[in-house]
């Protein structure tokens, strides 16, 4: 099955006082973004995942480099939107996985297993979801 992943990573960090566009913020040694594309490479799904950038995207071009196909997304309105943008890239695709740039925790076990459930049963949208036991105290690892 070819399958594509789409990386959203057009987001401002306006709620997060930060003046890099968010994907970039740092988390440990890496940028969230950067934890990510490490799990996105170990699947070997997409050999050049399409990253949708909007304000800033030259400064994430920069920093992550060519081994992505870029995307621009010059008015951002929303997740849908965003996806719109990346379309032509992942036409002739039998499947798409959509990724927000921010979330640095999704490993690849994660990505496989869901690209595994779309393809043994392929209805029209397959969701990822998660559950926290505590929704208080569920950002603790972050600051290990």
């Amino acid at each position: 099955m070819i399958t594509r992943i789409v990386i959203l990573a057009a987001g401002k960090g306006k709620r997060m006082n930060i003046e890099m566009p968010k994907v970039l913020a740092p988390l440990r040694e890496k940028s969230l973004i950067g934890h990510l594309l490490a799990s996105v490479e170990k699947t070997h799904i997409d050999p050049r995942p399409i990253i949708v950038i909007g304000n800033g995207g030259d400064i994430v071009r920069k920093n992550l480099g060519e081994n992505y196909e870029y995307m621009a997304q010059h008015e951002q309105r929303g997740t849908g939107h965003a996806v719109s943008v990346a379309r032509e890239a992942f036409r002739g695709s039998e499947a798409v996985i959509v990724l927000y740039g921010d979330q640095p925790f999704i490993t690849p076990e994660t990505i496989l297993r869901l690209a595994a459930t779309h393809e043994k049963k392929l209805p029209a949208l397959t969701l990822m979801t998660t559950t926290v036991p505590d929704f208080e105290s569920w950002r603790h690892p972050l600051y290990d």
